[in-house]
């Protein structure tokens, strides 16, 4: 939570008092927390043996399209996170997975990578090849190109929700705004590695076409979990930091 609710110290107030700056001392804060982490386990031979993996929920605007924070939008400033493992042995060469992928494939990639037989894959996934260093990219690929994924963001399952789904395809990124009715009230498509920043839409009119057919179809297939999912109870507190992060609670 130290980097959402932007905690930093006198020692990482090294950056100024500007919005952006104040997240940059709240980064230098976790790093100095993940370096004392890092001495620890080096200090008392854990290092050695230890799989260290950064990774994020969610990404921070900083005032690109008008838009700051997160849980507003699905725009890739705030989709887009980091997702970086440490090996605790040298790699032959630096393994960059370009494929798109998603935080569901954390926790499967990171039992291949350790070897762990899982009792249960996930839906239409496979094990992939523990000769694979980048074992994300060979799994991004097996489960389908995730860039023709839809990516749903505030809220999608509720009857009353306002949805903002995004989809990634090729080097365009379309993100659309809907009414409670499932009408378009705003679209946009962006060039993600030309103009990341100037919206597209009237230029592209038949991949705006296909991608409105793809988030028809990703709002109409309802959510991916079963019916007879285990039901977690929560407490007011819990509920709190759940809404600190942006969730939307539904009922509450």
């Amino acid at each position: 939570m130290d980097v959402h609710e932007y905690t930093y110290d006198e020692t990482t107030a090294q950056f100024g008092s500007a919005y952006m700056d104040v997240y940059d001392n709240a980064v230098l804060h976790v790093n100095q927390v993940l370096d004392a982490m890092m001495r620890v386990l080096y200090r008392d031979g854990y290092l050695a043996n230890t799989l260290f993996i950064v990774a994020s929920d969610h990404g921070e605007a900083f005032g690109e399209r008008n838009s700051e924070g997160h849980a507003r939008n699905v725009f890739p400033e705030v989709t887009e996170v980091p997702l970086v493992f440490g090996f605790p042995f040298r790699l032959a060469k630096p393994a960059v997975v370009t494929q798109r992928t998603a935080n569901v494939d954390l926790w499967p990639t990171v039992f291949d990578l350790l070897g762990f037989r899982r009792s249960r894959e996930p839906t239409g996934s496979r094990a992939c090849p523990r000769s694979s260093p980048p074992c994300a990219a060979s799994r991004a690929r097996r489960r389908g190109d995730r860039d023709r994924t839809p990516r749903p963001d505030l809220g999608a399952a509720r009857e009353d929700a306002l949805p903002n789904v995004s989809v990634s395809e090729g080097g365009l990124h379309y993100v659309v705004f809907r009414n409670a009715k499932g009408e378009a009230v705003h679209e946009e498509i962006y060039d993600r590695k030309h103009d990341p920043l100037e919206n597209r839409l009237e230029a592209e009119p038949e991949a705006a076409a296909k991608f409105r057919t793809q988030v028809d179809s990703y709002l109409a297939s309802g959510p991916p979990w079963k019916s007879d999912a285990h039901h977690l109870e929560m407490d007011e507190m819990q509920l709190n930091q759940l809404r600190a992060l942006g969730y939307a609670v539904p009922g509450r």
